[in-house]
């Protein structure tokens, strides 16, 4: 009987191992009525999701540009919340503000009401692009085309790094004293008081947004239209790829307590939703 036992311990090994396998479903799919959205933010407390929409080129000082409001069903409930903008891309909360990248400047709004409260200039940026927000408060945004990444800390707003290893910088997360970067193709593990870094994952290709699941397990989106999923153990799983569709896969949002992941469609004007299972 030994051996039988041991061949369904082994059968239940692969059953669960299976199980853990990440994977989406389609948990709805919003109108598209935005304006070539490019980051999702969702807001655990006010239960709704923040749009930055670029509304022309993500380059230009157009003043087209705007943040949208969503609830959690895909709803447009307020399509132009704020106006006055340029190009706006990633997303950050603390406290009760909500900070915007807009091509040069890095946007700071009152949550309540609406109403932009300052606007930090970075005049030698050259694309500022995603957002992460440490505990503290600080606040990392990446120069994508700089090839570096700004912080904003006590009401300053600076170059924090700059080199070759930070090529295309884009999708950051902060947690603790760690930033995670994703640029040229790897995922860097920053520490945010002296910037010493280390290659924590290696071609991944695009990393558009990047959110982490558990401990230094990702989410990362390709803007071409892929959403994949790294664990600790360096393997990747590509949890839909629509690039063929030409559904592009932006910066993407995460509701890490109930795993949804929002993603925005850039030019098909639009969020989906889905379930992550996992």
């Amino acid at each position: 009987m030994k051996p039988i036992l041991i061949t369904i311990s082994f059968l239940m090994l692969l059953v669960n191992l299976n199980a853990q396998n990440p994977e989406l479903t389609l948990k709805w799919e919003g109108k598209a009525d935005l304006k070539v959205p490019e980051s999702v933010l969702f807001s655990a407390t006010h239960q709704l999701l923040y749009v930055s929409n670029i509304d022309g080129n993500s380059a230009e000082k157009d003043g087209n540009g705007f943040i949208s409001k969503m609830d959690l069903n895909g709803n447009i409930t307020d399509l132009k919340w704020v106006q006055g903008l340029d190009a706006p891309k990633g997303m950050g909360l603390y406290e009760n503000f909500l900070y915007v990248s807009n091509i040069d400047e890095l946007v700071k709004i009152n949550c309540e009401t609406g109403k932009i409260t300052h606007r930090y200039q970075a005049p030698e940026s050259k694309f500022l692009n995603d957002i992460a927000i440490c505990e503290n408060g600080t606040v990392f945004v990446s120069d994508m085309k700089g090839n570096a990444i700004y912080k904003l800390e006590n009401e300053k707003f600076e170059l924090w790094r700059k080199g070759a290893y930070l090529e295309r910088v884009n999708g950051l997360f902060c947690k603790g004293v760690s930033l995670y970067a994703g640029a040229a193709g790897n995922i860097y593990k920053l520490n945010v008081v002296n910037g010493d870094y280390i290659i924590l994952a290696k071609n991944l290709g695009g990393i558009d947004g990047l959110e982490m699941k558990d401990n230094e397990e990702f989410i990362f989106s390709d803007w071409a239209g892929k959403i994949s999923y790294l664990d600790n153990e360096g393997r990747v799983t590509i949890l839909v790829d629509n690039t063929a569709q030409k559904i592009n896969a932006a910066d993407i949002g995460f509701d890490a307590k109930n795993n949804i992941i929002y993603s925005p469609t850039f030019f098909n004007n639009k969020v989906i939703a889905y379930q992550l299972k996992r």
